[in-house]
Formats: structure tokens, sequence, C-alpha cells
């Protein structure tokens, strides 16, 4: 479930355009933080950061859905069943040169953050496939800013943004049908 939330984020960030193109493609996408000497060489660059899930478990009825699975006899239906509804908060910082991009952002010329969130607000909703099957996943924004660097240790600025996905953990249950069963009735019928 991981993957088809890192590969939404990729997609986010290559959608972006400064000045005509994209800073944050796939040469400038890192999954992992790179090491701090690198980092002025390697600006404007994105980075995932990976934060806590939160986790609730289901108690009593719990959303399902009918999916189509081939058995021998028709005699049980599938359901998809979400066990735990989870939460998974991450935080895309965008490192650059200078804070103008996102600064001086308006309607004709949208910032790192407000495209972000146009982008955010046109997928709000997406399926991701497990053993072919489709699961939708919500999303939602978190916090946004920019961090400046006063010490002058790195010479960059941090734009960041919490992404938020609204997942969960599913199981298959297969429950029995009335297929196939013969009813007798207990009293004449005239």
């Amino acid at each position: 479930m991981r993957k088809a939330h890192i590969d939404y984020l990729k997609a986010l960030a290559a959608s972006i355009t400064l000045n005509g193109e994209n800073p944050f493609g796939s040469d400038n996408f890192y999954e992992i933080q790179p090491p701090l000497d690198s980092f002025q060489e390697k600006a404007p660059f994105c980075v995932i950061g990976y934060n806590a899930v939160n986790n609730v478990f289901y108690s009593g009825s719990r959303p399902s859905e009918r999916i189509v699975i081939q058995n021998e006899s028709n005699k049980t239906i599938a359901l998809l069943t979400k066990i735990i509804n989870q939460s998974f908060l991450y935080q895309l910082d965008f490192w650059l040169n200078s804070p103008d991009d996102d600064i001086l952002s308006d309607i004709t010329n949208m910032g790192i953050i407000d495209q972000s969130l146009v982008y955010l607000y046109d997928r709000l909703k997406f399926t991701r496939d497990e053993y072919s099957i489709p699961i939708k996943v919500e999303v939602n924004a978190g916090q946004s800013g920019i961090i400046t660097d006063p010490a002058g240790e790195l010479g960059l600025y941090k734009i960041y943004l919490e992404v938020i996905f609204l997942d969960g953990i599913y199981k298959i249950e297969n429950r029995e049908t009335l297929a196939g069963v013969q009813f007798t009735a207990s009293f004449k019928i005239k």
C-alpha cells in the first residue's frame, strides 16, 4: 500500500513547474534524504519524510464490498472487508536556493505549495490494486510552510507540505449464501 502512496507523491512532485521547468522530476526526487553535504549541489530537490501511521481497529460492523472470485460452487460470496482504518502522514520537503518560487505565488504563476494543493484537490481519491482488487484511498492536505536557514549552514530553504492518505488493511471473507438450497413448505398450499 505504501508503494501506491509513494507513486502518488512522485506524480505530485513531477507535476510542479517553476519557470516552465520541472525541477522535481525523477532525478531530483528522493525517498531517503541524501547526505547534508550534498544538499547544495543537488538543489532544487524533493525528499519524502515518513511519519507516524495512525491505526484504528473496527469493532462491530465493518464496511464490506462484494468482490467476484471464481469458486467451484456458488454457495459462498467473497467480501472485501476493511478491518483496520489507517491514516498515513507523509511530508514532502522541497529544498530550494530561493524561497521566491513559493512566496511570490499568484493565480497566473503558482508556487510549489499552491500547485501541490491544486494537484491534491483534483485527485482527492484514487484507486490502488491489491491482488487485482481495486481499493479506494482518500487524500488530504496537512500543514505547509517555509523553513529558512538563519544560521546559513546550508544556504537553502525548505518548503514543506504534509499529505495524509486515508487507507486501511483489508481481508477477504467468504460468507455462505442460500444458493442451491431447497425449501419445503410445512403447510399445504391450496
